[in-house]
C-alpha cells in the first residue's frame, strides 16, 4: 500500500549546497520559494552523497596541554588526514619543540596503541591535560582519541618512567557519525532528519553515499518554517557543523502528505480479531476444558481450543 493516495501528496527536492543562498557548504539555507504550500505531513531524506574531505584532525579538534614540571606548553597539531605512523612523527616533533626534551612515540600495529618516552630528569612529573572534543573559545579541545586517552581527562606520566603506553586504542577519524538536521523536521530529536553511521570507515578523499531503503521507518514529521528558506546542517557527533575543506555535499529528500489508509487497516483488523477473541473466550472460559473423547486411552494431550486458535486476517 501506497504511503500517499497521489503523486500530488509527495515532493522530491534536490538539495545541492553549491546552490545555497547563505551560509557554508555544511551550514546553509536553501530556497525553496517555489515549492507549493500544502498539508504536508511528512518528510524522509532519499538518499546523500558526502564527500569524506573532512580531516581526522580538524580545526577545533587539534589542541592538548603538556605540563612538564611546573612549565605547561599548548601543543597546537596542524589539522590534517593522518596515518598512525605519519602521526606519531608529528606528535614527536611537536612534543620536542615544545618541552626541550626528546621524545619518541612509536605505534605498535598489534596493539593500535602509542608508546611514548622523553628525556625528562628523574622525579619530573609530565602530564597530558586534554578538554573537551571541542570548544570555541580557545581551550584545549582536541586530540586526545587520535593519542589513545580521553577527552576531558589528565593523564599523569609517573615519574623515573622510561616509556609508557597509552590506555587507548587509537580512534584515527575524530568522528564516527554525521547528522543531516534541519527546521522542516524540528520536532524529532535535535532536528535530525538522517543519521549517517560508520562514517569513520571510508577511506580518505572517497565519496559516501547513503540510500534509504524504507522511507516510511525513516521519515520525520514535516514542520513547515512558513519561509522561502529551508535552513540545513550537516554535523558531526558533537553537534558543530562539519568542516569538508571547501568541498559540497548533495541530498535528495521527499516531502509527501502520509495517506492513512493502511493505519486504518490496521486498526480494523485488530479491532476484529478483538472481537474474535472475545466471542472465543466465552464459548470457552478459561478453565474449562472440553471433552475429550478417547483422552483415556491416549497419551496425546487433547487439541487446543478456545482463545487459543490462530487469528483470521
Amino acid at each position: 500500500m501506497s504511503l500517499y493516495a497521489s503523486a500530488q501528496d509527495i515532493r522530491t527536492i534536490v538539495v545541492d549546497s553549491t546552490k545555497r543562498v547563505s551560509g557554508t557548504p555544511t551550514d546553509f539555507s536553501f530556497d525553496v520559494s517555489n515549492f507549493p504550500r500544502r498539508p504536508w505531513t511528512s518528510v524522509a531524506l532519499e538518499s546523500i552523497t558526502i564527500p569524506k574531505s573532512f580531516y581526522d584532525i580538524g580545526t577545533g579538534y587539534n589542541k592538548f596541554l603538556l605540563t612538564v614540571g611546573a612549565v605547561s606548553h599548548v601543543i597546537t597539531i596542524t589539522p590534517g588526514t593522518y596515518s598512525q605512523t605519519d602521526f606519531a612523527t608529528t606528535l614527536r616533533l611537536a612534543l620536542n619543540t615544545a618541552s626541550g626534551l626528546t621524545w619518541s612515540v612509536t605505534w605498535s600495529s598489534t596493539t593500535n596503541k602509542f608508546t611514548y618516552s622523553n628525556t625528562a630528569a628523574a622525579l619530573t612529573v609530565i602530564t597530558f591535560t586534554f578538554g573537551p572534543p571541542r570548544t570555541d573559545s580557545g581551550g584545549i579541545a582536541g586530540c586526545a582519541l587520535q593519542m589513545g586517552f580521553d577527552d576531558n581527562s589528565t593523564y599523569t606520566i609517573p615519574p623515573n618512567s622510561v616509556s609508557f603506553t597509552a590506555p587507548n586504542v587509537l580512534q584515527m577519524a575524530y568522528t564516527n557519525s554525521l547528522y543531516l538536521t534541519s527546521n522542516i523536521c524540528s520536532t524529532a530529536q535535535d532536528s535530525e532528519l538522517q543519521a549517517i553511521l560508520n562514517v569513520g570507515v571510508y577511506q580518505p578523499w572517497s565519496f559516501m553515499y547513503l540510500e534509504n531503503e524504507n522511507m516510511d521507518q525513516q521519515s520525520r514529521l514535516f514542520t513547515d518554517p512558513q519561509a522561502n528558506y529551508w535552513n540545513f546542517t550537516l554535523e558531526d557527533e558533537f553537534g558543530f557543523p562539519v568542516d569538508l575543506n571547501g568541498l559540497n555535499f548533495i541530498f535528495t529528500i521527499n516531502v509527501y502528505i502520509k495517506d492513512d489508509t493502511d493505519e486504518l487497516v490496521k486498526q480494523d483488523i485488530l479491532a476484529r480479531n478483538l472481537q474474535k477473541l472475545e466471542k472465543d473466550n466465552e464459548d470457552n472460559p478459561i478453565g474449562v476444558v472440553a471433552p475429550y473423547a478417547g483422552a483415556r486411552n491416549s497419551k496425546m494431550p487433547p487439541p487446543l481450543t478456545g482463545g487459543n486458535k490462530r487469528f483470521a486476517f
